[in-house]
């Protein structure tokens, strides 16, 4: 299913980099790279926002804990920080079994949320 999905998705965008077996890599923007990854049962999105904001930290924190609890403006992904907390990310689980249209649907909701995120993390 992930292939028939992802076969679909070449078809109608174009090229991707093949990172590994049932994973590949997209550009967002020239800048960020946004990864689709087979993940049975799920399809997962993933992408590296850029470093948090220096200044004003509580209230970009503040901002991205309501983004995840009320699900806004995150394109039904989930807003996390990396290992060492430098970082933001976003990372959305889809069902396998999900119709090429709605892949498509979630996959372009995620890219506009990974966008208007790391628009955040620049201010």
């Amino acid at each position: 299913m992930f292939q028939q999905l992802m076969t679909q998705f070449l078809d109608e965008y174009g090229s991707l980099e093949k990172k590994q077996e049932d994973c590949y890599s997209f550009p967002v923007t020239p800048e960020m790279m946004a990864t689709v990854e087979d993940r049975h049962p799920v399809i997962h999105f993933h992408c590296r926002l850029g470093q948090c904001p220096k200044e004003n930290r509580e209230e970009f924190f503040t901002e991205a804990l309501m983004a995840n609890l009320f699900g806004s403006n995150t394109g039904g992904g989930v807003l996390g920080l990396s290992q060492d907390g430098s970082e933001l990310l976003i990372q959305h689980d889809i069902d396998y079994t999900i119709p090429y249209t709605d892949f498509s649907a979630s996959l372009e909701d995620f890219c506009n949320a990974a966008e208007l995120w790391a628009e955040e993390c620049r201010r």
